[in-house]
């Protein structure tokens, strides 16, 4: 059951980066802030859990197919089915450590402050994809 949700997950993605037209204009939005210490640990944590089924630059199109969707949807996904070898296995600061390696490839802005595995932030802040260069 996993697998066939995580495979619908990826397949309704590169369905929706197809269809969608990205708006040169978008800029990320701001975050409560994640740190740049906390992206350099969730890149480790990244290439340890994640790599293998998700290569540099997957979340690029992530982004764009799940434009103004709210963090915590993504974030939400990653807890309950990911990785794929152990759904769900990770603690909550590994998830978030990720997440913001993620968002740090995606261009959002690092601040001086940890993005906060226990906060309620992820529902408000709504994702956008960076800018076509």
């Amino acid at each position: 059951m996993v697998r066939l949700r995580s495979v619908v997950f990826c397949v309704v993605c590169l369905f929706a980066v197809k269809a969608y037209s990205l708006d040169q204009n978008s800029k990320p939005a701001m975050l409560p802030g994640y740190s740049a210490e906390q992206a350099s640990a969730g890149k480790k944590l990244y290439k340890q859990h994640c790599l293998s089924c998700h290569p540099k630059g997957y979340f690029e199109q992530v982004f764009r197919a799940w434009r103004g969707q709210p963090l915590q949807d993504l974030l939400g996904v990653m807890r309950t089915d990911m990785p794929q070898s152990n759904p769900g296995g990770l603690s909550p600061a590994v998830y978030v450590n990720i997440l913001a390696y993620i968002l740090a490839e995606n261009h959002y802005p690092a601040g001086p402050v940890p993005l906060d595995p226990a906060t309620n932030a992820f529902r408000d802040i709504r994702i956008a994809p960076a800018p076509i260069d």
